[in-house]
């Protein structure tokens, strides 16, 4: 453990979390402290990290989000990452095509379009900048998402391939590869199935409503990753504002409570709002139990007010009407 410790700045990781890496990755303690430092260095040369502190950060950051990196040889960790490079490869490609640019990466600013859709804010993705490099991109997405370097080369190549099959005929190819490139733990540990219950859910939500349909057709391709990247019950709570607001057009508020009626109004509110703002619930706004869970943790600046404070929705009010029926939603697609 010391030689894994010293291969690093001494501020690169608090020593909690080596023990917890130690914990995860046993492996360390039984090899030669020459060779926990190679392991270290091989790992730095993939993550593309360079020397000096902020190299050590990346590769502590990495260590910290994937222990299991320290259980592969170099040789391994350098094979995986030309596969993924492959990957990223196909991915910049869809991207290009889509823009209806061939080679270089100077359409790229365009990523995410395909015939058809229109494509909002793309160019601030570290893939849709002009000259975007395979290298680049791997390296970025491998600093995202560190178990792409644990993950078997052809499971990886499966899941870009089975998330193209889901959602490509709804957004188009270029905007599924945006979202890989944007969201990469879409093909490093969520599971594909839970990804398609999670689209499929979300396209449910958006196709009831007009102002959702044409966010889907033209929504950032990042942006859709994050709703993915979102929990199940997080998404069933799309569906159920959809419900509540489509109760509060049609005049169903004689036979409830006052106060879920007024969740039913301020729901028809929310359907202004991209459902990227409503499945955040830190965002939307924490009911209070959740709050407290996490009270030990540093605490943000109150300056900016959750969307639900915004709108004047009482917060809790909010949660003891949805939640029931989200919970629901969630264990039905199941």
């Amino acid at each position: 453990m010391e030689a894994l410790r010293g291969s690093l700045a001494a501020t690169a990781m608090p020593e909690r979390q080596w023990t917890v890496v130690v914990t995860k990755a046993p492996s360390v303690l039984t090899r030669s402290p020459d060779n926990v430092r190679q392991q270290v260095e091989g790992l730095r040369e993939v993550l593309r990290a360079g020397e000096g502190a902020e190299g050590d950060a990346a590769v502590a950051k990495a260590i910290r989000r994937m222990p299991e990196v320290l259980n592969l040889s170099t040789e391994n960790l350098r094979a995986k990452r030309r596969a993924l490079e492959d990957i990223v490869d196909g991915l910049l490609g869809e991207v290009r095509e889509g823009a209806g640019v061939s080679g270089g990466g100077a359409g790229a600013a365009e990523a995410g379009q395909s015939e058809g859709r229109k494509q909002r804010g793309g160019s601030r993705a570290h893939w849709a900048k002009a000259g975007a490099s395979v290298e680049g991109v791997a390296t970025k997405m491998i600093g995202k998402a560190p178990g792409l370097l644990t993950g078997g080369e052809e499971t990886v190549a499966g899941r870009v391939g089975k998330l193209m099959e889901l959602m490509a005929g709804r957004v188009g190819r270029a905007c599924v590869a945006g979202a890989i490139m944007s969201c990469p733990d879409l093909i490093s540990r969520c599971g594909i199935e839970t990804v398609g219950l999670k689209w499929r859910m979300l396209v449910w939500a958006c196709e009831r409503t007009e102002r959702w349909r044409d966010w889907l057709g033209s929504a950032p391709a990042g942006s859709l990753g994050i709703v993915l990247m979102s929990d199940l019950k997080s998404i069933a709570v799309l569906l159920v504002i959809v419900d509540l607001a489509e109760e509060w057009e049609a005049g169903l508020a004689s036979d409830v409570s006052e106060e879920e009626a007024a969740v039913r109004e301020a729901a028809a509110r929310l359907m202004r709002r991209a459902p990227t703002d409503l499945v955040n619930k830190s965002r939307l706004g924490a009911p209070e139990e959740e709050g407290q869970k996490k009270k030990n943790r540093p605490r943000k600046s109150r300056k900016q007010k959750s969307v639900l404070e915004v709108e004047g929705v009482d917060v809790e009010a909010f949660w003891r009407v949805v939640k029931p029926r989200a919970r629901k939603y969630a264990k039905a697609a199941q």
